[in-house]
Formats: structure tokens, C-alpha cells, sequence
């Protein structure tokens, strides 16, 4: 019988154990609290029914020592954990918000840099066409009428790319590859219309303006994908201030051009 008894209780130690391993730290924690209230309940009530003094001394020291050992046992199981996770939560909102205003710094210097290349860029396209348009293309030969006065600057962009990291972590950077790709296309094409165009017949002006102004349409077809398609992120950088100087741009460009989805 005993041995029977032995057995039984071998086997429920090792069931018990076994549950202990597979349990999460905080489940542990609350059966070992659950066992130890047992024994103090079980402790108080014999002292009660008893009338025992030295029993309730015991009790009492047990009690001490349970309350001692729950304290320790929720610090370490709970607060401390739950501590480590807040701390592990602010961090994390810590660097999203210097990412955030990392982001923002960086779309401000892209997107200023987009607007002012294609104002400036259909600034001089505009009054090449005006000049072919009523055939006086002899301004060609004058290098202080004829060409851009000062190169235009892509040194945002250019330096990005050098460290190209924390340009692509912003969603729309292919679409600014792309912007920027068209932009420094038809600012070629421009450089190559002021010097080669000097001794050129109005036709053959005329024929390089017109590829010319279709070249820069498509520049800003492909910077307006971007407003298009990123829309709420410009939106919520600088209270839309990018869009609408966008819109305006886009607005003057069309009157000049035409719309940017038809050919010129």
C-alpha cells in the first residue's frame, strides 16, 4: 500500500514538474502563490480551531514571510518585466519619432529642390518657345540671352545618393528616382539646345524646342505621379505647404504648355 502510495506520489511531482517547465514565468509565479496561500489558510485555521499560541506565532512568521516572498515574486514576475516593456516602448517611440522628423527634414530639402529645378527648368523653356514662336532665334548667338545664366543644382539629390540609406527608407523614394531622373533629362536636353542651336535654321530650332517642351511635360507628369500617389504624406508634411505650392506651379506650367498629359 505504501509503495503504491510512494508511486502515486512519484508520478503527481513529476506531472507537477513537468507542468512547471511548460508554464510561462508569470503562471509559475501565481501556482506557487496559490500553494503557499493554501498553506497559510490552512495554518491559520488550525491556530484558530486549535487556540494555539505557538501555533499563531508560527503562522504569523509564516505570514510575514509569505507577504515577503509575494512581493519579491510579483516584482520580479510582473513589475519588473512590465517595467522592461515600457522602457523597451518608449525607446522604440523615441526612434520613430527621430525617424519621423529625419523624414520630414529630408522631404523638405527633396521636394524644395524638385519645385525649384522645374520652375527654374520651365522658366528658360518658356522663353525659348516664346522666341521660336515668333522666329527670332538670333538670340542664340548671344551667350548672355541664349543660355542659362548659372547652372542649375541637383546637390541635394547628388549628395543622397552618395549615402543613399535614409533616402530609401522614405515610401516614395523610387518615385523621386524617377522625378529626378526625368528633371535631369530635359536640363541635358536644355544644355544642349543653348549650345547647339546658334547656327541652326528656325525649323530645325523650332523641331528642338518642340522635343524639348515634350521632354519637360513628361518631368513634371512624373513629379505629379508623386502628389498623386503619396498624397497623405505630403499632406501631413507642413500642413500640405508642398502640395499647394506644387498646385500652383503645375497650374502656371499648364497655362504655358499645356496640359502635362498631352503631347505639345
Amino acid at each position: 500500500m505504501r509503495k503504491l502510495v510512494s508511486i502515486s506520489f512519484s508520478k503527481l511531482w513529476r506531472g507537477f514538474l513537468d507542468l512547471m517547465t511548460k508554464l510561462t514565468d508569470p503562471a509559475r509565479a501565481t501556482i506557487v502563490l496559490l500553494i503557499i496561500a493554501v498553506f497559510v489558510v490552512i495554518a491559520a485555521v488550525l491556530s484558530i480551531l486549535t487556540n494555539n499560541a505557538v501555533l499563531a506565532s508560527i503562522v504569523g512568521v509564516i505570514v510575514g514571510a509569505t507577504f515577503a516572498i509575494i512581493g519579491n515574486i510579483v516584482n520580479v514576475t510582473w513589475l519588473e518585466p512590465l517595467k522592461r516593456k515600457q522602457d523597451r516602448g518608449e525607446r522604440q517611440l523615441e526612434r520613430e519619432r527621430e525617424l519621423s522628423d529625419k523624414n520630414a527634414n529630408l522631404r523638405r530639402a527633396l521636394y524644395g529642390e524638385i519645385i525649384s529645378l522645374a520652375s527654374s527648368i520651365g522658366d528658360h523653356i518658356s522663353y525659348h518657345k516664346d522666341m521660336c514662336a515668333i522666329g527670332k532665334i538670333d538670340y542664340l548667338k548671344n551667350p548672355d540671352l541664349g543660355k542659362v545664366t548659372a547652372p542649375l543644382s541637383f546637390r541635394v539629390y547628388e549628395s543622397l545618393k552618395i549615402d543613399p540609406v535614409a533616402f530609401y527608407q522614405l515610401e516614395e523614394s523610387p518615385s523621386i528616382d524617377f522625378a529626378y531622373l526625368r528633371l535631369s533629362t530635359v536640363y541635358s536636353l536644355l544644355q544642349y539646345f543653348e549650345s547647339s542651336s546658334s547656327n541652326a535654321s528656325l525649323q530645325v530650332v523650332s523641331v528642338k524646342c518642340a522635343s524639348m517642351i515634350g521632354a519637360y511635360k513628361t518631368s513634371l507628369l512624373a513629379i505629379d505621379a508623386i502628389y498623386n500617389f503619396h498624397k497623405p504624406i505630403l499632406q501631413d508634411l507642413d500642413d500640405g505647404r508642398f502640395v499647394k505650392k506644387w498646385e500652383a506651379l503645375k497650374s502656371v506650367q499648364e497655362l504655358d504648355f499645356g496640359p502635362i498629359d498631352q503631347d505639345p
